[in-house]
Protein backbone atom coordinates (compact mmCIF):
# COMPACT_ATOMS: atom_id res chain seq x y z
CA UNK A 1 0.00 0.00 0.00
CA UNK A 2 1.27 3.47 -0.88
CA UNK A 3 3.78 4.77 1.65
CA UNK A 4 4.22 1.45 3.45
CA UNK A 5 7.76 0.45 4.35
CA UNK A 6 9.08 -2.42 2.20
CA UNK A 7 10.15 -5.44 4.27
CA UNK A 8 13.88 -5.47 4.96
CA UNK A 9 14.78 -8.75 3.27
CA UNK A 10 12.95 -7.89 0.04
CA UNK A 11 14.65 -7.11 -3.26
CA UNK A 12 14.60 -3.88 -5.23
CA UNK A 13 15.56 -3.36 -8.86
CA UNK A 14 17.01 -0.17 -10.30
CA UNK A 15 17.23 0.39 -14.06
CA UNK A 16 20.77 1.41 -15.00
CA UNK A 17 21.90 2.44 -18.46
CA UNK A 18 24.79 0.53 -20.01
CA UNK A 19 27.09 3.57 -19.83
CA UNK A 20 27.10 3.40 -16.04
CA UNK A 21 28.19 -0.23 -15.87
CA UNK A 22 31.71 -1.58 -16.34
CA UNK A 23 31.71 -5.37 -16.11
CA UNK A 24 29.88 -6.08 -12.86
CA UNK A 25 30.61 -2.67 -11.32
CA UNK A 26 27.83 -0.08 -11.28
CA UNK A 27 28.84 3.58 -11.09
CA UNK A 28 27.48 5.28 -7.98
CA UNK A 29 25.98 8.05 -10.12
CA UNK A 30 23.18 5.59 -10.95
CA UNK A 31 21.95 5.97 -7.37
CA UNK A 32 21.97 9.74 -6.99
CA UNK A 33 18.82 11.82 -6.98
CA UNK A 34 18.20 14.20 -9.86
CA UNK A 35 17.40 17.81 -8.90
CA UNK A 36 13.64 17.33 -9.35
CA UNK A 37 13.42 14.03 -7.42
CA UNK A 38 12.42 13.43 -3.82
CA UNK A 39 13.20 9.73 -3.91
CA UNK A 40 15.17 7.20 -5.90
CA UNK A 41 12.81 5.31 -8.19
CA UNK A 42 13.08 1.53 -7.94
CA UNK A 43 10.93 -1.54 -8.53
CA UNK A 44 9.97 -3.82 -5.67
CA UNK A 45 10.43 -7.35 -7.01
CA UNK A 46 8.42 -8.95 -4.22
CA UNK A 47 5.30 -7.05 -5.27
CA UNK A 48 4.95 -9.90 -7.76
CA UNK A 49 4.57 -13.60 -7.03
CA UNK A 50 6.54 -16.41 -8.62
CA UNK A 51 10.14 -17.26 -9.35
CA UNK A 52 12.80 -14.57 -9.65
CA UNK A 53 12.55 -14.79 -13.45
CA UNK A 54 8.76 -14.39 -13.29
CA UNK A 55 9.17 -11.38 -11.00
CA UNK A 56 11.71 -9.84 -13.40
CA UNK A 57 9.35 -10.35 -16.34
CA UNK A 58 6.51 -8.73 -14.39
CA UNK A 59 8.70 -5.71 -13.54
CA UNK A 60 9.75 -5.40 -17.19
CA UNK A 61 6.11 -5.56 -18.31
CA UNK A 62 4.99 -2.93 -15.80
CA UNK A 63 7.83 -0.51 -16.61
CA UNK A 64 6.92 2.81 -18.18
CA UNK A 65 10.08 3.19 -20.21
CA UNK A 66 12.01 1.49 -22.95
CA UNK A 67 15.34 -0.16 -22.29
CA UNK A 68 18.55 -0.08 -24.28
CA UNK A 69 20.01 -3.33 -25.54
CA UNK A 70 22.72 -3.41 -22.88
CA UNK A 71 20.84 -1.72 -20.03
CA UNK A 72 20.54 -3.67 -16.80
CA UNK A 73 18.38 -4.02 -13.75
CA UNK A 74 20.55 -4.08 -10.67
CA UNK A 75 19.27 -5.92 -7.63
CA UNK A 76 19.59 -4.50 -4.14
CA UNK A 77 18.34 -5.78 -0.79
CA UNK A 78 16.42 -3.24 1.27
CA UNK A 79 18.25 -4.15 4.50
CA UNK A 80 21.64 -3.87 2.82
CA UNK A 81 20.99 -0.36 1.53
CA UNK A 82 19.70 0.99 4.82
CA UNK A 83 22.41 -0.65 6.94
CA UNK A 84 25.29 0.23 4.60
CA UNK A 85 24.52 3.95 4.40
CA UNK A 86 23.08 4.47 7.90
CA UNK A 87 26.20 6.05 9.38
CA UNK A 88 26.42 8.67 6.63
CA UNK A 89 22.69 9.02 5.98
CA UNK A 90 20.43 7.86 8.83
CA UNK A 91 16.69 7.64 8.30
CA UNK A 92 16.68 6.24 4.78
CA UNK A 93 13.65 4.10 4.06
CA UNK A 94 12.29 2.12 1.12
CA UNK A 95 8.57 2.62 0.56
CA UNK A 96 5.86 1.41 -1.78
CA UNK A 97 4.80 4.01 -4.36
CA UNK A 98 2.57 2.05 -6.75
CA UNK A 99 1.56 3.80 -9.95
CA UNK A 100 -2.07 3.99 -11.06
CA UNK A 101 -3.02 3.30 -14.68
CA UNK A 102 -2.29 6.30 -16.85
CA UNK A 103 -2.95 6.67 -20.56
CA UNK A 104 -1.44 3.68 -22.34
CA UNK A 105 0.20 2.40 -19.15
CA UNK A 106 -1.22 -0.24 -16.83
CA UNK A 107 -0.93 0.01 -13.07
CA UNK A 108 2.52 -0.71 -11.65
CA UNK A 109 2.23 -2.18 -8.15
CA UNK A 110 6.02 -2.65 -8.00
CA UNK A 111 7.00 1.01 -8.19
CA UNK A 112 8.77 2.12 -5.03
CA UNK A 113 11.13 4.81 -3.83
CA UNK A 114 14.15 5.07 -1.58
CA UNK A 115 13.46 8.17 0.54
CA UNK A 116 15.68 10.22 2.80
CA UNK A 117 18.65 10.40 0.43
CA UNK A 118 20.74 13.60 0.26
CA UNK A 119 19.81 16.34 -2.17
CA UNK A 120 21.10 16.20 -5.70
CA UNK A 121 24.50 17.68 -6.35
CA UNK A 122 25.77 17.58 -2.78
CA UNK A 123 29.06 15.94 -1.84
CA UNK A 124 27.12 13.59 0.40
CA UNK A 125 24.95 12.58 -2.57
CA UNK A 126 28.05 11.30 -4.40
CA UNK A 127 29.26 9.40 -1.33
CA UNK A 128 25.85 7.78 -0.76
CA UNK A 129 25.55 6.83 -4.44
CA UNK A 130 28.91 5.06 -4.23
CA UNK A 131 27.89 3.28 -1.02
CA UNK A 132 24.64 2.07 -2.57
CA UNK A 133 26.57 0.76 -5.58
CA UNK A 134 28.49 -1.48 -3.16
CA UNK A 135 25.15 -3.12 -2.23
CA UNK A 136 24.39 -4.47 -5.73
CA UNK A 137 23.83 -8.23 -5.47
CA UNK A 138 23.05 -9.08 -9.11
CA UNK A 139 22.62 -7.63 -12.59
CA UNK A 140 19.96 -8.70 -15.10
CA UNK A 141 19.19 -7.66 -18.66
CA UNK A 142 16.58 -4.89 -18.59
CA UNK A 143 15.11 -6.18 -21.85
CA UNK A 144 13.33 -9.48 -21.87
CA UNK A 145 15.55 -12.12 -23.44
Amino acid sequence: MKGDIIPGADSLLRHVGAGRIQGNVVDGSAFRLKPDEEGLSVSWMNAFQGSKEEQLDAVRSAARRSFGKNDRFVELCTNDIVAHIDEECPGVRCVEEPLEPEGEFSADPSHAEVLGLPIAGSDLSAIIGDLISECVTALYPARQT
